[in-house]
């Protein structure tokens, strides 16, 4: 169910004017969010610290360029 999620939401964001990417972060050790996203076209564009309630923790970002 969450990959067609992700992909019903880029699907109606695409008819937004202005859309020009979709990121997605997913913590590292969770590699089945990843999967999620991966499943729904995004490819793996960098992974770099943010932060999770007030915690600092390190994830990967996803993109996804509309086509």
């Amino acid at each position: 169910y969450a990959t067609a999620a992700v992909r019903s939401f880029v699907e109606r964001a695409r008819a937004v004017p202005g859309v020009a990417r979709f990121v997605g972060h997913t913590p590292r050790d969770r590699p089945a969010s990843g999967r999620v996203l991966e499943k729904a076209g995004f490819r793996v564009a960098a992974e770099i610290d943010d932060e999770h309630e007030g915690v600092p923790i390190r994830v990967v970002e996803w993109e996804l360029t509309p086509s």
